[in-house]
């Protein structure tokens, strides 16, 4: 799974393709700021002062949460790691360690230097200057690409189509070592439901 990750984060580091990343947690916390991202992304323009993206973002965002839920949300869903308790501390130290770059460079990392992060889910002492670098790059790497789309021609976009199914990207989700490590919990959980 991480070599899944690792593809699209180098995809976009070395501008192989356009790629926007976006948080969930962003979107629900921030609507705003983040959708007109998603605009200026697809829409390959930087600034949209004026535009009517930029107005039509708005209108929605001044409807309300309500105007635009398509579902009834689940009460956890602003709850943000409250799936942690379905993981054995086995698992987390796990995913802490194989992860730990990813964790950071998602914001997902839960450091020192940054307190009032509310995604922060797992704790790290702040002392790796190589992960504190990567902290919150997501960031950084989506204000790149969206200067980076914002300046192409429509020529230079055609030529950087992205092939989703290029055999050459082909990575194994789960391989015999992770498939033990990523199936136990679910495994418990049916088993505890079918069993009790």
């Amino acid at each position: 799974m991480k070599d899944h990750y690792q593809t699209y984060l180098d995809d976009a580091r070395f501008r192989r393709a356009p790629i926007l990343f976006v948080r969930f947690e962003d979107l629900v916390v921030n609507p705003e700021p983040e959708l007109m991202k998603i605009m200026s992304f697809l829409l390959n323009e930087k600034d949209l002062e004026g535009s009517n993206a930029q107005r039509r973002v708005r209108e929605v965002i001044a409807m309300g949460r309500s105007a635009t839920v398509t579902y009834s949300l689940k009460d956890t869903t602003t709850k943000f790691d409250s799936n942690r308790s379905k993981f054995t501390q086995e698992q987390q130290a796990w995913i802490k360690e194989e992860f730990k770059e990813m964790l950071h460079f998602f914001g997902y990392a839960k450091v020192p230097q940054d307190p009032e992060n509310t995604t922060g889910f797992t704790e790290y002492d702040g002392q790796d200057e190589h992960l504190n670098r990567v902290y919150k790059g997501y960031e950084r790497q989506n204000e790149d690409m969206i200067n980076w789309v914002s300046t192409m021609t429509d020529q230079e976009l055609d030529n950087l189509r992205y092939l989703v199914n290029d055999q050459a990207k082909d990575v194994p989700l789960l391989d015999f070592k992770s498939n033990e490590k990523a199936v136990v919990t679910i495994h418990n959980h049916f088993e505890q439901k079918m069993y009790g």
